[in-house]
């Protein structure tokens, strides 16, 4: 009996241990991937009716840890990406970047929005940061200064 006994309690520790080891990985897996649908562009609708900037559909994904990015794949210009960061299923901000003129020989833009999107636990709208890049000089503008400058993107 006793040997019995022993043998379950290795092979529940053993199944408990895969568990275990796997459980993260299964975790993350499912967070971005609730993230992408609950978030992506499905949640475009929300964007545009808020004032924000909508992810475009031919953008392309790239996976970290605590963000997802979508990417612009076409020229340097423009609405670059979207990160969007989260904790588990929950969209903590979002940040866009907008480039205007880029320097090859310095290797830089020569100017840069980025708005960032902060949300509260419950995905509601907290505030939204609009801050201008230009050289190494960066200031916070207003939501029409920002738009009036993406205006001039297109």
């Amino acid at each position: 009996m006793n040997k019995r006994i022993i043998a379950y309690f290795y092979l529940l520790s053993f199944f408990v241990g895969i568990f275990l080891l796997f459980y993260p990985f299964a975790k993350e897996v499912y967070n971005k991937k609730c993230i992408i649908e609950k978030y992506g562009f499905g949640f475009n609708e929300r964007r545009t009716a808020l004032g924000l900037y909508p992810i475009p559909s031919d953008w392309s994904i790239e996976q970290l840890d605590s963000c997802i990015i979508w990417k612009n794949p076409v020229g340097k210009l423009g609405h670059r990406w979207k990160n969007i960061a989260f904790k588990e299923c929950d969209i903590l901000n979002e940040l866009d970047l907008f480039s205007f003129g880029y320097d090859s020989i310095a290797g830089k833009y020569s100017k840069i929005i980025e708005v960032e999107t902060l949300y509260d636990e419950s995905a509601q709208l907290k505030n939204v940061i609009y801050n201008l890049q230009i050289g190494d000089e960066s200031i916070i503008i207003s939501k029409t200064e920002a738009d009036s400058l993406l205006r001039t993107l297109k």
